[in-house]
């Protein structure tokens, strides 16, 4: 598997978790293909669960008085397993935990 392969597949898998997000799922498993056209493409298996801290702003008590009612998120915590496999079926090694703090700054921004 190529850095580059890599780092694709690592773009899909935080795409697929922060969708999943905006759909209102925080529970997630799946298997991420890079191509899948190709038989032989580099994939990973993916499971775990986006917990979200938020609160939802008083505008009468805040004294703000613009309407919004806006849910404010204050804590995002994505807990994942990670496997990555190259097109031969071989384990790679991949950061999860990277991919974890990416994931959890598009979701807070």
């Amino acid at each position: 598997m190529t850095d580059k392969e890599l780092e694709l597949l690592k773009e899909k898998i935080i795409s697929y978790v922060v969708d999943r997000y905006n759909n209102g799922d925080t529970d997630f498993e799946e298997c991420i293909i890079l191509n899948e056209d190709d038989d032989n493409s580099p994939y990973a298996d993916i499971d775990g669960n986006i917990y979200i801290d938020s609160y939802d702003e008083d505008d009468g008590r805040c004294g703000y008085m613009n309407g919004t009612g806006a849910c404010v998120i204050t804590c995002v915590d994505v807990v994942m397993n990670i496997q990555v496999y190259d097109g031969d079926y071989n384990p790679v090694n991949i950061n999860s935990r990277e991919i974890e703090e990416l994931i959890e700054k598009e979701i807070t921004w």
